[in-house]
């Protein structure tokens, strides 16, 4: 760094909307998050979806969505914890049973003590 360099601000807009909650123009970083990124695959059996009665499915896109929605409760009741379910893609037709489903799941751990991110 140059001895004439005072200080170094980095604006981050996507903070936007917690400062003007907070009633603040400004703020100081106090930490960094940690972030983790998984790609999750779910293999079920693709299978026409009229001749295959409900009892016998295996269906994984439905559990790929159980996954989102379990995802967005446990960031909703989690002090610190921000989740996202980025993308789901399934590979299916019409009126066929998903035999894959793969999605991207983005924790971010806003926890600044080690013990809390665990």
């Amino acid at each position: 760094m140059h001895e004439d360099v005072l200080a170094y601000i980095e604006f981050h807009i996507e903070q936007g909307p917690m400062l003007e909650n907070a009633g603040r123009p400004l703020a100081v970083v106090e930490a960094i998050a940690a972030k983790v990124v998984w790609s999750l695959h779910f293999v079920g059996h693709a299978n026409h979806a009229g001749t295959t009665p409900m009892n016998v499915r295996h269906v994984c896109l439905a559990t790929a969505a159980e996954v989102d929605c379990t995802v967005e409760r446990h960031a909703q009741t989690t002090s610190g914890l921000v989740a996202t379910v980025g993308a789901i893609q399934a590979n299916r037709r019409g009126n066929v049973i998903a035999g894959e489903t793969r999605l991207s799941l983005d924790v971010v751990i806003r926890a600044t003590r080690r013990e809390t991110r665990r």
